[in-house]
C-alpha cells in the first residue's frame, strides 16, 4: 500500500463493510497490532441515534494525520489533544542544520507521545515500558525533561514487580514476550532487564536523589545476583564457544538477544550482554559507593559495592580477553559489528595504551567512504514506481544505485547512520569525544538512506523505530534512536552535566567546534537542573565561510546559580596559532527579554516553514512517487536568546587570555585535579573568543578514512580517561 500518513489530498471512503482491505482508512493488519478503530454501537431500536451510541468516553490514540471514514461530510466537531505527563520541558536545541534539527525534534515529538504514566515504545500499538528503549533514549529524555518523579516511579514499576528469585523482566509488567532472549524463570534479555539499575545511576546524577538509592538498593542487589547464577550457562547455551577469540562467530541476527536492536550492520550480541552485565555490576558499586559517601552505608553494603566492583573488573577484562585482537577490538578481524569498538571505548573498557590504534583501526569503518546497496522491500517497491527521470537524477546523485538486481537504496556511510538502538549513542559520542566530530556530523546530517532527513522525507514529524520505511510491522512513532538528541545537546552545541556530579551541581561546556563550516556554523543548547538552566551558544563570525581559511569563533555560556562549571578547550589541529579570550558580564543582563525576542523570532521562522523543504508523495492515478517541495516547519533554525540584540549593552569584564596547547596530552578527565585545557567558570554570563579558528577541507569520501594515516590529537592518549571512575554516571554504559 502506497501513500499511507502521508499528509496529502484526501482519499475517498470505502465501503464501511470491508475489513480486510489496506487503504487510507484501516492500514492492512499485521498480527492484530496495527488497528486503531473506534467502534460505536448504536441502540437495536434506534439506529439512527449516533448519539446514544456506546463507545468509551475517553480514547488515546498515537497520529499524525487522522481520518474520519465512511461519512458523506467531515464533521465540523472533531478535534485532538496532545498531552502526556505533566513533567517540566528544560532542554532545547538549535543549529544553523536543518537535518540535525530535525532529528532532534523526531526525538522529542516522539518522547512527549510516549510518556503517559509510563514511557512506552509506541503510543498506538503496543504500549509496553521496554527496558531497552529506556536504556538507550534516557540520556536524551533527562536532558530534554525534568523526570525527577517520572523516572523514579519508572524503576518503581519495575522493583514492584520483580519476581521472588530476583529477576527482572524486559518491560516492566511481565508479558510473554522475547522469552527466549532472557535467562528463564521470568527474567529479560540482559540490556532490556538492566535497565532499573542503570536508569537509578543516571537518575541519580541528574537528581541527587540518595533517597531512592537506597529505597532500590536491594532490588538491584538480587537482580545482579539472579544474573550472575544465570550468566555463564546461558552464555554457553547460546554461543558454545571455547577459547580466547570467540573463533567462529561472526556475529547474531537476534537469535541470541536484541543487542543492537534493528541495526542494519550484523549486531553482536556476545558483547551486549557483556557490556550490561558489566554496567549492572557497575551501578551496584556506584550506589554502595554513593550511600558511603552520604553516610548511610552499613558494612553489608560496603561489602556488596566492593563485590560488584570486583565482578565489573572481572566481566571488562574478560571482553578484553576475547576481543582485543593486534590493534583492533572486535571478534574478527575486518569484520565491523555493532555495537563495534565505539561501545568499549566510550565505556572506559579498552586498554589505555591501546586506544589509539584501536581508534585508528575503527575509523577505517566509522569513517568509511564505500557504499552497499540496501534490499529492503518497501524500498525496491518505491523504486519500482519512480519515473525514469527521476531515477536519474537519484542515481546522479548517488541517493540510489544501480547492480545486476536493478535499482538499489544506496547506502552511503559516511552520509548516514545505520547503527541500531544502543550503536546510534556509542558511534556518535565516541567519534565526537575523541576527535572526529566532523565525521559525526556528516553522518547525522547526510540526506541519504538510512537517516533522520530520510524519514522526514516521508513527512515523518517522530521518530521511527526502523531506518527502512516499513509500512505494516514497525511503528514511526518510537524513541528508540532518539540518542542522537543527546548528542546535539551535549555535542554540537556543547552543555551536559559532567560525568561524576550528583544533582546536576557540576556542569561540562564542551563546544566540539566544526573543523570547517560545511555542515554547522552556528549551533546552541540549554540544558535544565535542579539549580536553573545551563545554556551555550556558539557561531563563527566575520568572514565569507566558504572562501575562509580562518575564522573567529564566539561562544556564550550561562552557568546557572550554585552551579560548579568547567569550559573545556577545542583543542582540534584548528587551534595551532589561535587564541582563546574570556569575559564574564559584570551585571547580568535582562535574560528574560532575550528569551522572549528569541522565542518571537524562532516562532515567525517556524511559522514561514524554513525547515526541511521536500517530501515523497504517491500518485495514484499514474503510480509513481514524486518529489514534491513542501516547506515544513520541522528543523527550522533558530539563533539563541544568548545573541539577542537586548544583550548588545552588557557590561563585560576585561579579556583574559586563555592558551591552547594542542600538543600536550590531558593531564586528566574533567572530573579531577587540574587541567591545560580547562577554564573553570563561575555561576554567570561569560563571552568567549577563539581568533584564528583554522577551517580545514573534509577527506574525501574516497578514500575517506579508510587509510587514514593523519594525526588522532590528543584525546585518545589522554590515560586519565581510560579507567572508568566509580563515580561516573555518564561512562557507566
Amino acid at each position: 500500500s502506497y501513500g499511507l500518513h502521508d499528509g496529502g489530498p484526501r482519499h475517498e471512503s470505502k465501503d464501511a463493510n470491508t475489513q480486510e482491505r489496506a487503504g487510507a482508512c484501516y492500514i492492512k493488519e499485521h498480527e492484530g497490532v496495527m488497528t486503531q478503530r473506534d467502534i460505536f454501537m448504536a441502540p437495536k431500536d434506534k439506529p439512527e441515534l449516533f448519539a446514544e451510541a456506546k463507545t468509551t468516553l475517553f480514547t488515546s490514540h498515537g497520529f499524525r494525520f487522522a481520518e474520519v471514514c465512511c461519512t458523506e461530510e467531515p464533521p465540523a466537531d472533531v478535534y485532538s489533544v496532545l498531552y502526556r505527563t505533566a513533567f517540566q520541558e528544560w532542554g532545547y536545541f538549535d543549529s544553523s542544520n536543518v537535518n540535525i534539527n530535525g532529528a532532534y525534534e523526531l526525538t522529542k515529538n516522539a518522547l512527549n507521545s510516549n510518556m503517559q504514566g509510563t514511557q512506552t515504545d509506541c503510543p498506538h500499538r503496543e504500549r509496553l515500558q521496554y527496558g531497552g528503549d529506556l536504556v538507550a533514549n534516557s540520556p536524551s529524555s533527562m536532558h530534554m525533561f525534568d523526570l525527577s518523579a517520572f523516572y523514579r516511579k519508572v524503576v518503581h514499576d519495575w522493583t514492584e514487580t520483580q519476581f521472588s528469585n530476583g529477576a527482572y523482566t524486559e518491560t516492566s509488567t511481565w508479558h510473554d514476550l522475547l522469552a527466549d532472549y532472557g535467562f528463564g524463570e521470568g527474567s529479560g534479555e540482559t540490556v532490556w532487564a538492566s535497565l532499573p539499575p542503570v536508569l537509578t545511576v543516571r537518575h541519580m546524577q541528574h537528581y541527587g536523589d540518595i533517597d531512592f538509592v537506597r529505597d532500590t538498593f536491594s532490588h538491584h542487589v538480587e537482580w545482579c545476583q539472579f544474573l550472575s547464577s544465570k550468566f555463564e550457562k546461558a552464555i554457553q547455551g547460546w554461543f558454545g564457544y571455547a577459547g580466547d577469540n570467540l573463533e567462529g562467530y561472526w556475529g547474531s541476527e537476534n537469535e541470541n538477544g536484541l543487542g543492537d536492536w534493528l541495526s542494519l550492520q550484523t549486531i553482536d550480541t556476545y558483547l551486549t550482554h557483556h557490556a550490561f552485565y558489566m554496567a549492572t555490576a557497575r551501578s551496584i558499586a556506584y550506589m554502595a559507593h554513593m550511600l558511603e559517601k552520604d553516610g548511610s552505608a552499613d558494612e553489608g553494603t560496603s561489602f556488596i559495592g566492593k563485590e560488584a566492583r570486583s565482578l565489573a573488573r572481572k566481566i571488562k577484562d574478560h571482553i578484553t580477553t576475547k576481543y582485543l585482537n593486534d590493534n583492533t577490538y572486535q571478534v574478527q578481524k575486518g569484520w565491523d559489528l555493532s555495537p563495534g569498538p565505539d561501545l568499549p571505548i566510550f565505556t572506559r573498557m579498552v586498554p589505555g595504551k591501546k586506544r589509539c590504534d584501536i581508534l585508528r583501526n575503527w575509523l577505517q569503518f566509522a569513517g568509511s567512504g564505500h557504499d552497499e546497496s540496501w534490499h529492503g522491500d518497501e524500498e525496491k517497491l518505491f523504486m519500482n514506481h519512480l519515473s525514469s527521470k527521476t531515477s536519474k537524477a537519484l542515481l546522479k546523485k548517488k541517493i540510489i544505485g544501480e547492480d545486476e538486481d536493478g535499482m538499489l537504496m544506496n547506502r552511503r556511510f559516511r552520509h548516514s547512520t545505520s547503527e541500531g538502538i544502543l550503536g546510534v549513542r556509542y558511534s556518535l559520542k565516541t567519534l565526537s569525544d575523541f576527535g572526529f566530530h566532523n565525521i559525526a556530523l556528516t553522518r547525522v546530517s547526510g540526506d541519504n538512506f538510512p537517516g533522520f532527513a530520510y524519514m522526514m522525507s516521508f513527512n515523518a514529524t517522530t521518530m521511527w523505530e526502523t531506518w527502512w520505511r516499513s509500512e505494516d510491522l514497525y511503528s514511526r512513532n518510537h524513541p528508540m534512536l532518539g540518542a542522537v538528541a543527546e548528542w546535539a545537546s551535549s555535542s554540537v552545541a556543547g552543555v551536559s552535566l559532567a560525568p561524576t556530579t550528583t544533582g546536576g551541581k557540576d556542569l561540562l561546556f564542551w563546544p566540539r567546534i566544526p573543523t570547517n563550516a560545511d555542515v554547522v556554523v552556528y549551533a546552541s543548547a540549554t540544558q535544565g537542573t535542579k539549580r536553573g538552566d545551563a545554556a551555550i551558544a556558539w557561531r563563527f563570525e566575520g568572514v565569507k565561510l566558504k572562501s575562509a581559511r580562518t575564522v573567529k569563533v564566539r561562544i556564550r555560556i550561562l552557568a546557572p546559580p550554585g552551579s560548579n562549571a568547567l569550559f573545556r578547550l577545542p583543542i582540534y589541529g584548528c587551534a595551532y596559532n589561535a587564541t582563546a579570550t574570556v569575559s564574564y558580564a559584570r551585571t547580568l543582563p535582562g535574560l528574560d527579554t532575550a528569551k522572549l525576542n528569541a522565542a518571537s523570532t524562532c516562532s515567525s521562522r517556524r511559522k514561514s516553514k524554513n525547515g526541511f523543504s521536500y517530501n515523497w508523495e504517491y500518485n495514484s492515478e499514474t503510480e509513481k512517487w514524486h518529489k514534491s517541495l513542501n516547506k515544513k516547519a520541522i528543523g527550522t533554525p533558530c539563533a539563541s536568546f544568548l545573541f539577542d540584540k537586548s544583550l548588545a549593552d552588557t557590561n563585560w569584564s576585561d579579556s583574559k587570555l586563555v592558551t591552547f596547547k594542542p600538543e600536550v596530552p590531558f593531564k586528566r578527565s574533567f572530573d579531577g585535579d587540574e587541567s591545560d585545557k580547562l577554564v573553570e567558570l563561575t555561576p554567570g554570563l561569560y563571552d568567549i573568543v577563539i581568533e584564528q579558528w583554522k577551517l580545514q577541507k573534509e577527506i574525501p569520501d574516497q578514500p575517506g578514512y579508510g587509510e587514514y594515516e593523519g594525526s588522532l590529537g590528543s584525546y585518545c592518549s589522554d590515560q586519565s580517561t581510560s579507567t572508568w571512575n566509580i563515580e561516573d554516571a555518564t561512562h557507566l554504559i
